[in-house]
């Protein structure tokens, strides 16, 4: 990617020609996603590739470009990613480095780095990433900020609603967080938390019939694996699913339903159930709808009564 000040303004010119008029805007920001792929062996001088793009920000702007991802090929690897968006000035994301485009919204990492320093250590599995996390506090705390342990992992098996599938996801979980545990850089007092976005499609089902679902699974599940949930400070579990569905028309959707176990309350691991309205452009939820005990109607901005937002 040597060339890439060069060649870049071409990029964008070819880019723009694929437009009408006025397509590239949006009301609601930048919509587009620029993808620049390298060849195989190129050399990656990151601030020169940053240099290239930031020098490009008023067309990059006008283009309606959200963000810029940078691939480059590494010979029997898995390749090298880089990631400039618009909302740091096009600079690259260091939390993003070497991570596929998609992750960084399928994990929820915004929310994260908006709450938390984040450090990111060593996983086992492909689609699992790991975080040390110091909340980010205005006023100093005694012992430095709390400290959280995030295990955020995507999946792509069906059956994650059922109790064997459930229980193989947990355990994979708490296998992530005990290899974390022996990191040095985790201290004895952090909580540790396990998000997991379940990707396929549920059909046949209805929002309400997977909260319930959940709620005995986790039953179940805190009893089961009570030891290792209490010897790795687990105070939060949540899993993104996503409902095939139709709207009020009968057009087909898809409900995202966020479930959600969580000590935060008081009580140990507290099951509750959340149906999201994302945002139509960028798909972050805008809203999280309480589900059962006659909440259906209450819908709120962050669905626990604390300090973080969801995590």
């Amino acid at each position: 990617m040597a060339g890439l000040a060069d060649e870049l303004p071409k990029i964008l010119d070819d880019f723009g020609s694929e437009f009408e008029s006025d397509e590239s805007a949006s009301a609601d920001g930048p919509v587009n996603v620029l993808h620049i792929a390298g060849a195989a062996g190129d050399s990656v001088d990151i601030a020169s590739v940053e240099s290239a793009i930031t020098g490009e920000e008023r067309k990059l702007n006008m283009l309606g470009v959200r963000t810029v991802n940078a691939l480059v090929p590494v010979a029997k690897k898995d390749p090298l990613y880089y990631t400039f968006p618009q909302c740091d000035g096009y600079k690259e994301s260091v939390l993003r480095r070497n991570m596929r485009p998609t992750f960084h919204h399928l994990l929820e990492l915004g929310r994260l780095d908006n709450n938390y320093s984040l450090e990111r250590i060593d996983a086992a599995g492909k689609n699992v990433q790991v975080y040390i996390g110091s909340e980010k506090t205005v006023k100093p705390s005694r012992g430095g900020p709390p400290q959280v342990v995030f295990v955020r992992g995507i999946s792509h098996s069906p059956g994650l609603v059922t109790l064997a599938g459930a229980r193989r996801s947990l355990v994979q979980g708490l296998d992530e967080l005990e290899r974390a545990q022996a990191n040095s850089k985790v201290n004895l007092q952090s909580s540790s938390r396990i998000f997991l976005h379940s990707l396929p499609e549920l059909d046949g089902i209805t929002a309400e019939e997977v909260a319930t679902k959940f709620d005995e699974v986790m039953d179940v599940l805190k009893s089961r694996l009570a030891t290792r949930l209490l010897k790795l400070r687990v105070d939060e579990i949540e899993v993104k699913v996503r409902i095939a569905s139709t709207d009020d028309e009968g057009n087909p959707i898809v409900q995202p339903v966020r479930l959600v176990a969580s000590s935060m309350e008081g009580e140990w691991l507290k099951t509750t159930a959340y149906v999201e309205i994302p945002d139509p452009v960028t798909g972050v939820t805008r809203e999280f709808c309480v589900l059962g005990d006659g909440k259906d109607s209450v819908c709120m901005l962050d669905p626990y009564e604390t300090s973080n937002i969801v995590q």
